[in-house]
């Protein structure tokens, strides 16, 4: 099933069409295709000229993944089983480096440089901090509430799917 849409929407972690249109031509529209493991997510011009590919169910997958963090801690890199490269993490620390007292904001590419998740932190007490999970255009999946976070492992994480 291929269906057209003006906009999309997160919708307990998966991308929702919103508004379909039949003839998607001179108007800049997404694309839902059904594919092996969920649903694709792709973004067209007014030209119908492919844009950019937002989801695919590929950037959720992270099992047996083993992380290395860089030595000035601006960076992560996650590895499947076989050892390849399947994401990388890159940091904005606040004051531009490294704190025990800051989460930071993250950049999320995969394993080809896409830009697939964007995370900004946001203090609500002295033990909490909720993590607001953004795609690559700026919409929002999910909420990552955040608590016990007074040094001590582990801390207390809810997720507040958007619905």
């Amino acid at each position: 099933m291929i269906t057209f849409f003006v906009d999309y929407q997160w919708s307990k972690g998966k991308p929702k069409g919103v508004s379909p249109i039949d003839e998607p031509k001179g108007k800049t529209h997404f694309r839902l295709l059904d594919v092996d493991g969920g649903v694709r997510l792709e973004q067209f011009d007014e030209a119908g000229k492919f844009v950019r590919l937002v989801y695919c169910p590929q950037d959720d997958a992270i099992a047996g993944t083993s992380y290395e963090t860089s030595n000035d801690r601006l960076h992560k890199v996650r590895r499947s089983n076989d050892g390849a490269v399947r994401f990388y993490d890159e940091y904005q620390w606040p004051d531009g480096t490294y704190s025990d007292e800051a989460y930071p904001q993250v950049k999320v590419f995969n394993e080809h440089g896409r830009l697939i998740a964007q995370h900004r932190p946001e203090r609500i007490s002295e033990s909490a901090w909720d993590i607001h999970v953004f795609d690559a255009l700026g919409k929002r999946r999910v909420v990552l509430h955040h608590t016990d976070v007074n040094g001590t492992e582990p801390c207390t994480i809810h997720e507040e799917w958007i619905e």
